[in-house]
């Protein structure tokens, strides 16, 4: 009798565990606030679909400014970007 109490017991947690962890590690799609605000040139060119010297040459400071630079990186506004795609 007691045997099975504990055999309910652990089912019954292992089935609680088991419900936590598909919630945790499930899949997820991405969400428009999973991406960052701020987003980088190799960014740019996948959504937009051109080479790296179409960006430069005819986009950057043209169509789309930097809005934030650390070293050598410039980062551009996501929202600029999507703008510019819908364009």
């Amino acid at each position: 009798m007691e045997t099975t109490d504990i055999s309910h017991l652990i089912l019954r947690e292992l089935c609680e565990i088991r419900t936590l962890l598909r919630d945790h590690f499930g899949p997820r799609s991405p969400k428009e606030a999973d991406l960052p605000e701020l987003v980088e040139i190799t960014w740019i060119l996948r959504e937009l679909g051109i080479g790296r010297t179409t960006f430069y040459k005819h986009v950057k400071n043209k169509l789309l400014f930097p809005k934030f630079r650390i070293g050598n990186r410039d980062y551009f506004d996501r929202k600029a970007v999507q703008d510019l795609q819908n364009k």
